[in-house]
């Protein structure tokens, strides 16, 4: 949150309906009705500030990377375009651990290839707030396991969300939650 003036008394809490979360199978949005497969991630839309008011992330909203590493892909989804950032922890010879940012406006300088540096900002918020989404703007979280073996053209929405495409883990095992 720092990277968006947030840091010290700035940032509380994220704020998460269950609909948000890592395998919910109900949607947060539109007619509030049912998944067409468990939510492969995290959105983050909501967070309490230092006031204790709840702010909404917005278009301008910047997202820093959450680790070191190499974008391997920039695919589009249904509210805007997602990031595939690939990160060298340890040395395996059958995945590799990625991290996905979806519904967003990469840096205009990125592409496959890149190297990104942990706090890096790779992308803004997508304003996906239009009458015909009805759908608020926010950072959708994948974290995984990706098989050597699947070709970096594979990693597009809805592929990504396969089992045998990734291995997906829960995000809010990997983020702060408050402060």
């Amino acid at each position: 949150m720092e990277k968006n003036g947030l840091n010290g008394s700035g940032f509380k809490k994220w704020v998460f309906e269950p609909p948000m979360l890592y395998r919910s199978t109900d949607m947060w949005w539109g007619h509030l009705g049912k998944r067409y497969r468990p939510h492969e991630g995290l959105d983050l839309c909501m967070f309490v500030d230092g006031r204790d008011r709840v702010v909404r992330l917005d278009g301008k909203t910047m997202i820093p990377a959450m680790y070191d590493g190499v974008v391997i892909r920039i695919v589009p989804d249904f509210l805007g375009r997602s990031i595939v950032l690939e990160h060298v922890f340890e040395k395996s010879c059958r995945a590799r651990f990625c991290t996905i940012y979806s519904h967003i406006r990469p840096d205009l300088h990125l592409s496959p290839g890149r190297e990104i540096r942990k706090g890096n900002v790779i992308a803004k918020v997508e304003d996906s707030f239009k009458p015909k989404t009805d759908i608020s703007p926010h950072l959708h979280i994948s974290l995984g396991w990706i098989p050597r073996s699947i070709p970096n053209e594979r990693l597009a929405w809805p592929e990504i969300g396969s089992p045998e495409v990734m291995t997906m883990l829960d995000p809010l095992d990997f983020i702060v939650v408050d402060s």
